[in-house]
């Protein structure tokens, strides 16, 4: 009631053979062939388990909506305002958690970071215990990351670090911590061989 999310109207009910769920990564969307209507009284909805539960979600989210903005505009030409509104976020909540537009870029590289390193290197060693072979699966999984975007938006921390480097330090170094990681990984793969 006091938040702002008292007139927030999500589909939640839906015959399954007329509505289907579009696969995004903040905020699901319904679509549905037909009529919509309004429930009368509402219907109160608790998303999250506790607190913490919620900050990290927050967290999540806003971190999404920030690398899909940063990635798609660039990191000057995207808003504060844009980032909360794709969060669906209030900006008391936002700047209590990003005080300031660099601290949500740390968190975007961290958020981009922990994704790359599961789906890329974080390899089954069942699946491949030669470390050459380790080495073609994280360049499999890397050219299938990139092609799940048509190769439109190359290597997102890269993109990142030509934009912003050289006037963020704090994200110079982070940047170069992340690339380290990653290239001590492959040091070690092809010194196992």
């Amino acid at each position: 009631r006091h938040c702002g999310w008292n007139k927030d109207y999500p589909l939640r009910l839906f015959r399954r053979d007329r509505g289907r769920y579009e696969n995004r990564e903040v905020h699901a969307a319904c679509r549905v062939d037909g009529r919509i209507g309004t429930l009368r009284p509402p219907l109160l909805h608790y998303t999250d388990r506790d607190l913490r539960n919620y900050f990290e979600k927050f967290d999540r989210y806003s971190s999404l909506a920030a690398a899909d903005l940063f990635r798609r505009q660039g990191y000057a030409q995207t808003g504060v305002n844009q980032i909360i509104q794709q969060a669906n976020a209030t900006s008391g909540s936002f700047y209590h958690f990003f005080p300031a537009k660099e601290d949500l870029l740390l968190a975007v590289i961290d958020h981009m970071s922990e994704t790359l390193q599961a789906e890329i290197f974080d390899v089954d060693e069942e699946a491949a215990s030669d470390p050459i072979d380790r080495l073609f699966l994280i360049l499999s999984a890397y050219r299938r990351h990139l092609s799940a975007n048509d190769f439109v938006f190359g290597s997102p921390l890269a993109s990142l670090a030509a934009e912003v480097s050289e006037n963020h330090p704090q994200v110079r170094a982070r940047l170069a911590e992340v690339v380290e990681e990653w290239t001590s990984q492959i040091e070690d793969l092809l010194s196992d061989a």
